[in-house]
């Protein structure tokens, strides 16, 4: 097995399968400074390696994926691309971005007067309609660990509060899918 020709220096960081035949790699380009990184996605379909161009954002700065999972033929990201939390699928064809859930994309202060934010570190998922994400966010009355889950149809969205007693909260409405 050979990787196809590379021509950037860098690193791998992740990498997730769900068959021998379905193998994704998550690597980053060496650069003096974070804005000149670009992420690069490879994928082995049991015979061959090839690259799959990975949406950049114009002006956005470096992509940072921090979370990669594959199941049932989907291949989930997740991470930042500035403050923005990014959840992206790939279903075989093309990438298709998902909505973070709204704590994470509305504005205000969280606490001390940062502005609010989410940070996505892992994600699982266990089929296209069964996905967990992961990480840590912070808005008003609100500063500790997150963990989303999307089911497809009917998404839950419980947050768990640092600290104490756990305080789950669920709502319909918000998933990494919508």
């Amino acid at each position: 097995m050979q990787l196809p020709p590379i021509d950037w220096h860098g690193r791998f960081g992740l990498v997730a399968a769900d068959s021998p035949s379905n193998v994704w790699v998550v690597g980053t380009t060496s650069a003096d400074s974070p804005e000149k990184q670009a992420t690069h996605l490879l994928h082995y379909d049991g015979t061959a390696w090839r690259e799959v161009p990975f949406p950049q954002a114009e002006g956005k700065g470096f992509t940072l994926i921090t979370g990669l999972s594959v199941a049932g033929g989907h291949t989930w990201v997740v991470g930042n691309r500035q403050s923005d939390v990014i959840v992206e699928e790939w279903d075989g064809r093309s990438w298709r971005s998902h909505r973070a859930p709204t704590e994470c994309r509305t504005g205000g202060d969280s606490f001390g007067g940062m502005p609010n934010f989410c940070t996505f570190t892992a994600i699982k998922a266990f089929g296209p309609n069964d996905v967990w994400a992961a990480g840590h966010g912070a808005w008003n009355g609100f500063n500790g660990p997150l963990l989303f889950h999307g089911n497809g149809t009917a998404p839950h969205h419980p947050a768990l509060r640092a600290g104490g007693h756990p305080r789950v909260r669920t709502r319909r409405g918000a998933t990494p899918s919508t």
